[in-house]
């Protein structure tokens, strides 16, 4: 039983790494803080790691939405672990540089409580 645990783990270790490479992918805490990006993601966007790293995520979007009681519901919704398509409007440079529309999806662990959200683009 033991080696067939590994060989899942070593497929889903496999997966997040071909997803890093295929993806634009910045994690954020559940209060919308940026953890981390990676590559693909600073690159299409145009940062630094140490631009966005412990900014919150409200940076990509409008003040509009940023101020609205839709962009708080959307924090709420993830952490009651709910998925939902992004519709949160991007930061005029987001769009300007990528047409960055990522859906964001709660990376959950056992019993379906959030510990953080990711976002993903196809680059």
């Amino acid at each position: 039983m033991f080696s067939r645990s590994n060989s899942v783990a070593q497929g889903a270790l496999a997966q997040v790494e071909a997803i890093s490479k295929s993806q634009a992918v910045i994690e954020f805490n559940l209060d919308g803080t940026i953890v981390t990006a990676n590559e693909n993601f600073l690159k299409t966007l145009g940062y630094s790691l140490s631009e966005i790293q412990g900014k919150h995520h409200s940076m990509f979007v409008e003040p509009a939405m940023r101020d609205s009681a839709a962009y708080r519901e959307f924090w709420a919704s993830l952490n009651r672990a709910n998925t939902r398509p992004r519709n949160t409007s991007a930061s005029a440079r987001a769009v300007r540089r990528s047409g960055f529309k990522p859906p964001t999806i709660p990376c959950s662990i056992a019993m379906a409580r959030s510990v953080k959200s990711s976002s993903l683009r196809r680059t």
